[in-house]
């Protein structure tokens, strides 16, 4: 809610600051917030998450820590994010890459990579999740079956993600299953 979003800033930079300056842990960069179109269950509108992102952005620099963002569900709800927070200079001057979820292969990736190079070309545009759903939901504890299509489907998708320009992409199975009620690790 708009009334926490200060709290929500507070939170963050508690965090960050304690393991840059307490547990001298080096962080290159943290999200602003996951998936605020909702994806999570969580909702932050773009201004929501452009303002969260303006109040954090000096207080992790302090630390030596970027921002990543918008960090959505998917390439769509990215675009929704993008304008607010590349407008801000001093958000835009404090992000280490673009970052978006996108399960599937989908033309939106490339509408993200274009419209960021065309306001920024130095930025990198990463895909901070990405999966098949197609051989079982992981997330929900299904078991994924079918080893080989299973495999098959996630590298057409990463080779899909390439291919429409972006700079990386993160397995979501190397991330998500650390958290509690996603314990979805892919074993065969």
């Amino acid at each position: 809610l708009p009334e926490h979003y200060d709290d929500y800033v507070e939170y963050v930079a508690t965090v960050v600051d304690y393991l840059v300056r307490r547990q001298n842990i080096q962080v290159w960069a943290s999200t602003i917030a996951n998936e605020p179109d909702g994806g999570d269950g969580n909702a932050i509108p773009p201004g929501g998450l452009a303002y969260i992102a303006h109040q954090l952005a000096p207080r992790l620099a302090a630390d030596g820590v970027k921002l990543y963002g918008p960090d959505t569900a998917n390439g769509t709800g990215a675009l929704e994010y993008l304008p607010l927070l590349l407008s801000d200079p001093v958000v835009a001057e404090n992000l280490a890459f673009v970052a978006f979820h996108q399960y599937y292969v989908s033309p939106e990736v490339q509408s993200v990579v274009e419209y960021v190079r065309s306001r920024r070309s130095d930025l990198p545009v990463i895909i901070t999740e990405y999966t098949s759903f197609n051989y079982g939901d992981l997330d929900d504890g299904q078991e994924a079956n079918a080893q080989n299509a299973f495999a098959l489907d996630i590298a057409s998708t990463l080779l899909s993600h390439y291919r429409q320009g972006v700079d990386a992409a993160v397995y979501w199975d190397a991330v998500d299953y650390l958290q509690p009620g996603h314990d979805a690790i892919t074993k065969w």
